[in-house]
């Protein structure tokens, strides 16, 4: 992936990944989130698995509540 190699702009924030996507795009397996990212130099569009902030938190929060 050329976000492993050159610099990125990220095109389309963390978002969960769609039951079409996580068919179809690779990066959604980790986490089941993606962004869509743009690397400078080569100009291509790409997607990168992702943690979502909200889903994180709220995970913590329930850790934090069981202990």
């Amino acid at each position: 992936p050329c976000w492993r190699v050159e610099q990125f702009v990220v095109a389309q924030e963390c978002t969960r990944c769609s039951g079409f996507q996580m068919k179809t795009i690779p990066a959604c397996d980790p986490t089941g989130f993606i962004e869509k990212i743009n690397c400078a130099s080569s100009h291509r569009d790409e997607y990168k698995s992702c943690r979502s902030a909200a889903l994180e938190a709220q995970r913590f929060w329930r850790f934090v509540g069981s202990a």
